[in-house]
């Protein structure tokens, strides 16, 4: 089996637009839910935070328990 190689500019750049994409849907959401723009604004930060640092927390302990690469 040969591994592809990963471009690691190109998936960091992905991973940036992902995420002010999500900032920006979160805020729109929230925005209309509370109708306070700076509320709206602190929320979608904070919740995006917190998302960024599960899914970083599981992604470390799958790599722990499962052989990632050669």
């Amino acid at each position: 089996m040969h591994l592809r190689k990963i471009r690691i500019k190109i998936l960091a750049w992905q991973g940036v637009i992902y995420r002010i994409f999500i900032i920006c849907c979160n805020t729109a959401f929230f925005w209309i839910l509370t109708g306070e723009f700076k509320i709206a604004v602190s929320v979608s930060l904070g919740w995006n935070a917190i998302n960024m640092g599960l899914y970083y927390l599981y992604h470390y302990f799958f790599a722990r328990t499962h052989k990632l690469g050669k």
